[in-house]
């Protein structure tokens, strides 16, 4: 007995490829939203810190308002890498559903790209040819994904707020 998946149209398949296509352009943007704001609420924290050290305040009002600075800075980049490990899911998710769609509908492109930048780390990349223009594409040896890189950023930080709070407190202990 067929499937209900086999028995679907072309027609409903390729709408199905055009809302998951939709969808990952929305999340991708979303993503950029929200790297944007983070990344400005982070900068925005940094010039408030560098403002309160050329300030030079009485060292308590100093060093309460750093060490709020840097635990706001924390919890920030603990909301966005969150929100990044979250986006990573649903990003391959979303790769491996239109790859699955245009496999259906025959779509050989996607298949090909695919193929060509999901070579194993340890083998030589996969060169896919284009037969009609001559043409042949083989990607660099790119090891890991832009995505998982990119996801790094709030930790990296999250750790320079840490260092900054230690300062603080190793500047008090010290004092």
């Amino acid at each position: 007995m067929p499937s209900a998946q086999s028995q679907r149209s072309k027609e409903d398949l390729g709408d199905e490829l055009r809302l998951n296509l939709d969808l990952w352009k929305h999340e991708e943007g979303l993503r950029q939203q929200r790297n944007t704001v983070l990344l400005g609420t982070n900068a925005f924290l940094a010039v408030a810190a560098s403002a309160l050290i050329n300030a030079r305040p009485p060292w308590g009002i100093a060093l309460s308002t750093g060490i709020a600075l840097a635990g706001f800075g924390l919890l920030i980049c603990w909301i966005w890498d969150r929100l990044q490990q979250r986006h990573v899911v649903y990003a391959d998710f979303r790769r491996k559903q239109i790859r699955e769609l245009a496999a259906q509908l025959n779509y050989e492109s996607w298949e090909r790209q695919w193929e060509a930048l999901r070579s194993p780390p340890d083998q030589s990349p996969v060169q896919v040819e284009f037969p009609h223009t001559g043409a042949h594409f083989s990607p660099r040896q790119a090891q890991g994904s832009a995505i998982l890189t990119e996801s790094l950023l709030p930790r990296a930080i999250a750790a320079a707020w840490a260092l900054f709070a230690l300062g603080g407190v190793i500047l008090t202990l010290c004092r």
